[in-house]
């Protein structure tokens, strides 16, 4: 929970512990840092939209993938939330997410329980979580 409020901006960011990354937590690293790079220079070349969406689709899958061969123990965290931070700000810079409400595109559910960005006692609707994000790719 820690890490979602951090990420919210509503508290300071949790002590970060040394981690000793492997190979698997380096190539992650490093496809952020380029995915980074792509999208900026895509969205500064007259804002080359489809460009950026590719970049962050491959970032996402490359994520998706680094968390399938993690257990949830040796996961990366700070890593993981990097992207998420990431993935955030595009969306708002993208207008995909409202920066008012940017709990409503939380990609830190997996890190903060079931109520994170849920009104209390109610579970947060999954499809209508994703819906936005499904909108944008099937439009693209």
């Amino acid at each position: 929970e820690a890490f979602a409020a951090a990420a919210r901006g509503d508290a300071p960011p949790p002590p970060v512990r040394p981690e000793k990354w492997g190979a698997a937590e380096r190539a992650l690293a490093a496809a952020l840092a380029a995915k980074r790079r792509e999208v900026h220079a895509a969205l500064c070349d007259a804002v080359d939209t489809p460009t950026a969406l590719k970049a962050l689709e491959q970032l996402l899958r490359e994520t998706n993938r680094y968390l399938a061969a993690t257990t949830a123990e040796a996961c990366s965290r700070p890593l993981v939330v990097d992207v998420a931070r990431f993935f955030g700000r595009m969306w708002r810079v993208l207008g995909v997410a409202d920066a008012a409400e940017p709990e409503r595109f939380s990609p830190f559910a997996a890190f903060a329980g079931p109520d994170a960005g849920a009104d209390a006692g109610a579970a947060p609707d999954r499809e209508e979580t994703v819906r936005p994000f499904v909108e944008v790719l099937a439009g693209f």
